[in-house]
């Protein structure tokens, strides 16, 4: 089983007489593993927030848990502050409620990651990113770093479905395996646009389904004659499913599961058994590398290399001072 992760990639920052600065990656990441306790434990971090009280705004605190902190990686996982209603005797009230999400931090300067596991159930990953900002942010200005901030920012690409596919293809030389739609009944399935246009649309589907195999739409990139004949309809379907909260995924061999939109998002998919084996150091007897490490340099490999970023972020990235 997997989960989804939405990455960010983090810096340090500040302003000064107008001029933006930021410090060398390596100086980053250490920074803020140092901050991390060495062994799991219990609060181990002051986690902070913002809440409304009375009108006004004031800080609360979030309990949080280190499951494991070794080969420049950490897990945490961060509570919410909720309160549920319970029925006890006969009799509502209002009871503390504490779920909890999975932050993972990737301490490699030449990665710079954190990936906050997607449970909106829990909280926004917006608001979890916020909360890290803001602890961060202080625990540099008790540490003497004054001014400085931590900036978290989700990186996108620019793509298509097409260009998705053959980026992962040519990137990981990996295999497209499957392309299927998958649908949210809680969604509003019924669009008042152009009822006439979405059935023809939603007909070809079914035809190309019929055409490459039962049961989803098997394309091998092996066949690129047969695939490109069917681009532009993808496309145009791709574009539908987005206006209708249906979302059009593409599989590959080992990369594994990847959904559209109009930009390439940062939202990756975490196996279970990945985590498990970083949590409990499976891989240590072995000496080998874990999944984990492998996952997380994909993950740069594909959202953060400078290859694919856009002028202004290169030019951003040029000013970082050592």
């Amino acid at each position: 089983m997997a989960t989804k992760y939405i990455i960010y990639n983090y810096y340090l920052q500040r302003f000064s007489e107008g001029r933006e600065d930021r410090i060398s990656a390596e100086q980053c990441a250490k920074s803020l593993e140092d901050f991390m306790p060495d062994e799991c434990k219990e609060n181990g971090l002051k986690i902070v927030g913002m809440k409304k009280k009375g009108g006004e705004q004031e800080l609360s605190s979030h309990g949080n848990r280190l499951e494991q902190h070794f080969r420049n990686m950490a897990c945490l996982l961060v509570e919410a502050n909720k309160t549920k209603k319970i029925t006890q005797n006969y009799t509502d009230h209002e009871e503390e409620h504490n779920p909890y999400l999975h932050v993972l931090f990737d301490f490699n300067p030449e990665h710079c990651l954190i990936a906050i596991e997607r449970k909106e159930s829990v909280m926004k990953v917006e608001q979890a990113a916020e909360l890290l900002k803001l602890t961060f942010s202080r625990l540099l200005q008790d540490k003497g770093w004054h001014g400085w901030q931590l900036v978290c920012e989700q990186p996108k690409i620019p793509m298509d479905f097409w260009e998705l596919i053959r980026f992962v293809n040519n990137r990981f030389e990996d295999r497209l395996k499957k392309v299927s739609l998958v649908f949210d009944n809680d969604k509003s399935q019924n669009s008042k646009k152009n009822k006439s246009e979405e059935n023809k649309k939603l007909k070809f589907v079914d035809e190309l389904i019929s055409h490459f195999s039962k049961g989803g739409l098997y394309v091998d990139l092996g066949d690129d004659n047969e695939l490109e004949k069917y681009k532009e309809d993808v496309l145009d379907f791709a574009s539908l499913c987005a206006e209708n909260n249906y979302q059009l995924v593409a599989e590959f061999s080992k990369f594994g599961v990847l959904y559209h939109t109009d930009f390439f998002p940062a939202i990756m998919p975490l196996g279970n058994d990945v985590l498990d084996e970083f949590i409990c150091r499976k891989a240590e007897s072995t000496m080998g590398e874990y999944k984990l490490e492998e996952w997380f340099k994909n993950i740069y490999a594909l959202f953060c290399n400078k290859e694919n970023m856009n002028e202004d972020e290169r030019r951003r990235n040029s000013m970082d001072i050592e």
